[in-house]
């Protein structure tokens, strides 16, 4: 009976806990991890664990009805080409598979011939059986090169000096010791990506921090070093296969610091340029993606274009015809959706479904030892998750409807500020819907979503319609009123209230303007994790013939604001707004300058007060009428 009793009463605590965080949940597993990590090196690779060599250096015997095994003597920019190559060979029927890569970061031709001739054991053999990598240190080039009678062998340059011929003058010398080591392999140049344009690695002032220049350099590379060299069967044309794809809707997106590809989209897109090009086999019976990144299944026919024309035309760029991002079909609302709704009693019409922005094979942990509102995509159970992004109450106002797909389960995290742990109870994970109440806003400013199969498993692309969250349509809003507070203000300033008009702000909650680095994009929890956007509301952005000269603006004492202007909308200034205390200003020619559009940040001069309506309520402006 004592035990009875205990289980009830632990039942009962949980219960309680819970019911803070969303009503009427249901206590499952928790499937969410508590760790928080990171990815590893740059060079790494994804979900795998490096081991020291324990075993003798000898690959098993071919055994496989449709055999494949290929080398590359290369750094980084291997690593990234090759890991989710076995992925995609695998799916093409490939059985018996063997991918080893000798690595040493940034390693250019001259270091991979120095150390050939010294036979130094200094590379990680990262090593692909089909299953997984995994890693053997401490290995040589010549080890690496007898571990098994490799159908190919690729050779590449540092990126930095890819496009920098005279750099290959031990290229011949690695030539002829390859071939002399595997007579009958393949030899096979991979050649290289040109750098984001926004990168900010050392070697992009070799190219004039140019990507048009960088990627011109590496395929005249190509044509004056790799074309005229008999040796080479041919070259992997993964620049311009990630070049093309940058000409799509996708943009110059597909790295994850400027030169290293992106560990999902950008290493796909390259090891589907190594399996065409080494192949020769087609592209569109590819379906498969790696497990850690489904949404990739949503780009492969821009991918599969991208990597098709490069083969057909691997020196040069071709424009992709996927210009257009396709519709997010999740936000339709459907019949289904609306039977949901309307069997809750609520209008649909009323409804729009919201963009949950989400993440595969990631979570939040808001009350975790580290990562806070940083995702964490880097632990053993990230697979099983997917995240949304990062809501504010503005966002998912009070009745809101949240519902859970059967079979699936959530876990509301939440947070006060970014960047810090949650001070609540963390929630549990539910499997019951709910609509948003004021309660769970008034313990958060911030708050997202884990999603995760209540039976297990790893999240697929599938399953990304698990949560749908139908938000009320915002009314149109309705010209700004001018109360006698403000008739009052005006008159104390020997102004004539019936001349002016108050100007409509339309606030942004938790935002502010740069200027210098943002343009007219506010700083918002859409772009950014720092916790000091709680303190601010940002206005429209406002252009002069909105706010002509003549314009008042009001500013109660205890507040500030910061004036941010702009010449054009979408470009950044060449200079930022002081921060004002001033209650009455007029605005007249100087305020303007040469400056068409402004946008203003206010907040408490103490920083002390979150960003609220009652908050902007302290700074107005007042437009002459028209004549």
């Amino acid at each position: 009976m004592k035990k009875i009793t205990l289980l009830l009463a632990l039942v009962l605590a949980l219960v309680l806990a819970f019911a803070a965080c969303a009503p009427a949940a249901t206590t499952t597993t928790d499937t969410t991890g508590t760790t928080a990590t990171t990815d590893a090196t740059s060079a790494s690779t994804t979900g795998t664990t490096a081991t020291t060599a324990t075993t003798a250096m000898v690959a098993p015997p071919v055994h496989g009805e449709k055999p494949i095994r290929i080398l590359a003597i290369g750094n980084s920019f291997s690593v990234d080409g090759m890991e989710h190559l076995a992925v995609i060979l695998k799916d093409a029927g490939y059985d018996d598979i063997i991918l080893g890569n000798l690595y040493i970061g940034g390693c250019s031709l001259d270091t991979h011939w120095n150390n050939i001739q010294n036979n130094s054991g200094k590379y990680t053999f990262y090593l692909n059986d089909g299953d997984g990598w995994e890693s053997k240190s401490n290995v040589s080039v010549q080890t690496g090169v007898n571990y098994a009678e490799w159908d190919v062998i690729t050779i590449q340059q540092v990126s930095q000096d890819s496009g920098k011929p005279d750099t290959f003058g031990n290229l011949q010398n690695i030539i002829d010791y390859v071939k002399g080591a595997r007579p009958d392999s393949k030899l096979y140049w991979h050649m290289t990506w040109a750098y984001q344009s926004n990168s900010t690695h050392s070697g992009f002032a070799n190219y004039g921090k140019s990507q048009a220049t960088m990627y011109s350099a590496i395929t005249n590379a190509v044509k004056s070093s790799i074309q005229t060299n008999s040796a080479f069967e041919g070259f992997i044309p993964s620049g311009t296969a990630i070049q093309n794809l940058r000409s799509s809707y996708v943009g110059d997106t597909l790295t994850r610091d400027g030169y290293h590809l992106s560990n999902g989209l950008g290493r796909y897109t390259a090891a589907l340029m190594w399996y065409k090009q080494i192949t020769g086999e087609d592209v569109s019976k590819i379906t498969a993606v790696p497990e850690n990144f489904p949404e990739i299944e949503a780009y492969l026919p821009a991918v599969k274009e991208a990597v098709n024309n490069a083969y057909a035309k691997p020196l040069e760029v071709t424009k992709s015809s996927y210009d257009k991002k396709p519709a997010n079909d999740l936000l339709v609302m459907t019949d289904a959706d609306k039977a949901y709704l309307t069997g809750l009693g609520l209008d649909p019409e009323k409804y729009e479904v919201l963009d949950l922005g989400i993440t595969f094979s990631a979570y939040y942990n808001a009350s975790g030892a580290s990562n806070f509102s940083k995702l964490v995509t880097g632990s053993y159970n990230s697979p099983q998750h997917f995240a949304t992004r990062i809501f504010t109450r503005e966002i998912i106002p009070t009745g809101s409807v949240v519902k859970i797909a059967e079979g699936y389960q959530y876990r509301l995290e939440g947070w006060q500020k970014l960047n810090a742990k949650n001070t609540q109870t963390r929630c549990s994970n539910s499997t019951e819907s709910f609509i948003m109440t004021d309660e769970i806003h008034s313990k958060y400013n911030f708050i997202a979503f884990n999603i995760s199969v209540v039976a297990g498993g790893n999240i697929k692309y599938a399953d990304r319609d698990a949560l749908r969250i139908f938000v009320p349509k915002e009314v149109e809003k309705e010209p700004a009123v001018m109360t006698d507070a403000d008739r009052e203000y005006l008159a104390s300033k020997g102004l004539d209230p019936d001349k002016y008009d108050k100007l409509s702000l339309d606030y942004i909650f938790f935002a502010y303007y740069n200027a210098t680095s943002m343009g007219t994009t506010p700083v918002s929890i859409e772009n950014t994790t720092a916790d000091n956007i709680v303190n601010y509301l940002a206005t429209k952005i406002i252009s002069k013939e909105e706010m002509p000269v003549g314009s008042v603006i009001r500013l109660d004492e205890g507040y500030s604001y910061r004036p941010e202007r702009f010449t054009e909308l979408g470009k950044n200034s060449d200079k930022r707004g002081d921060s004002i205390a001033t209650g009455h200003v007029v605005i007249d020619e100087a305020w303007w300058g040469d400056y068409s559009y402004a946008g203003f940040n206010v907040f408490d001069t103490s920083l002390k007060k979150l960003a609220s309506a009652e908050m902007g309520t302290h700074f107005a402006i007042y437009v002459p009428k028209a004549n």
